[in-house]
């Protein structure tokens, strides 16, 4: 399910007949995000047991994974939603 809803996204995302967007849609479909694994309640700490890496990237990066653990939800994130920098507290 998870998988289907990232290729609804990934085509409402496209332009059409743009030099720009063939490059984009690359790099777009290469590049690896952060989801919630289970519902994360507000407050909970972020740990590697409810989150995982997926494609395409929507929101926080694969990259910023060992910056987010142990950082507290600010709002509930549910499950097999992507993860945003605004959902979380980075104090």
């Amino acid at each position: 399910m998870l998988k289907k809803k990232s290729i609804i996204y990934f085509e409402a995302t496209k332009i059409r007949n743009s030099e720009v967007n063939q490059i984009d849609t690359s790099s777009f479909r290469n590049k690896r995000s952060l989801f919630a694994l289970k519902d994360i309640k507000k407050n909970e700490k972020i740990n590697n047991q409810n989150i995982i890496s997926l494609r395409p990237k929507i929101g926080v990066g694969s990259e910023f994974y060992f910056k987010i653990i142990g950082k507290k939800a600010k709002k509930n994130i549910t499950k097999n939603k992507p993860i945003f920098f605004k959902d979380l507290n980075l104090n």
